[in-house]
């Protein structure tokens, strides 16, 4: 289970009012507890033994989660004060419209919002990725032909 999928089920825990949410894949399980303190209230303890698990399953201690601004994006390090084009989807990563052509951008080229940055093959369908906001390339963080994930880094912009 990764980073996003737990983001998710916490996000539903939070619009949905919900107190407790359970997911079960293959071979993860976790289980997110909101866990509230009323005035003049305890803190609920821990239980002292395990709850009962089906037979067969082995519980699964919960990953850590990190805090996540409300915004739903991961902190940025304070050394890096740009901003990133990240990928809309999971596909291969193309610089360029076909191998002969130079790429869509260089580092230090300056887009505009609207402009083609690069191409993410998805299932056979090519998807020109468009800039958000105007700026500077500063770098370009995936290699040509490289596979992507969702929500992964692919520039960094200097913003205009």
């Amino acid at each position: 289970m990764n980073k996003r999928k737990i983001k998710e089920l916490i996000s539903i825990l939070k619009e949905e009012k919900l107190d407790e949410i359970e997911w079960s894949g293959l071979f993860t399980r976790l289980r997110v507890v909101k866990r509230s303190v009323q005035a003049g209230e305890a803190p609920a303890r821990e239980p002292a033994e395990p709850e009962p698990e089906s037979a067969g399953v082995t519980p699964v201690p919960a990953p850590e989660v990190e805090k996540v601004p409300e915004s739903g994006s991961a902190p940025e390090p304070e050394e890096d004060s740009f901003e990133k084009i990240v990928s809309p989807m999971v596909g291969t990563f193309y610089r360029s419209p076909n191998p002969e052509e130079p790429p869509y951008v260089k580092e230090g080229k300056r887009i505009s919002e609207g402009d083609v940055v690069c191409i993410i093959e998805a299932m056979k369908l090519m998807n020109e990725i468009e800039a958000e906001t105007g700026g500077i390339i500063r770098d370009v963080l995936v290699e040509n032909s490289q596979p992507v994930e969702y929500g992964q880094p692919l520039f960094s912009i200097e913003t205009d």
